[in-house]
């Protein structure tokens, strides 16, 4: 979100960098010129497309750093923020996929022990 306090409308444009944990850059955005200008006193969201340079992004704790250009001075502001990041797994699902592997292995096992035990009482008389 840009916040634009001044009395003339701005056009800002910029890039964004995402870096790992390890400080590798793992992704990157750019919003250009031809950008929607911001109004004089209001906050407009700006939506921008980034490219991942990773092909399997892992869980963590990502930085992300945007610089911003706009006004007629060609002003910057730049600006770092950590988030954490479940990466391109959807735990719900590795969840719910584990919660069931446990209870058919469970239940396959006593299964199996009954099977075993009977066997082995039948052997023994």
């Amino acid at each position: 979100m840009f916040e634009n306090n001044g009395n003339v409308f701005v056009v800002p444009y910029g890039l964004i960098q995402v870096y790992d944990p390890l400080g590798n850059l793992v992704a990157k955005g750019a919003f250009d010129v031809y950008s929607l200008d911001s109004l004089p006193e209001s906050i407009r969201r700006y939506d921008t497309k980034v490219m991942t340079y990773q092909k399997i992004l892992l869980p963590g704790i990502y930085t992300a750093k945007i610089d911003v250009t706009f006004g007629k001075t060609q002003r910057k502001l730049s600006k770092t923020i950590t988030f954490f990041s479940q990466g391109m797994f959807d735990f719900a699902k590795i969840g719910l996929g584990l919660v069931i592997l446990v209870i058919l292995l469970f239940y396959f096992r006593k299964g199996i022990r009954g099977k075993i035990i009977s066997i082995r009482s039948q052997k023994t008389s």
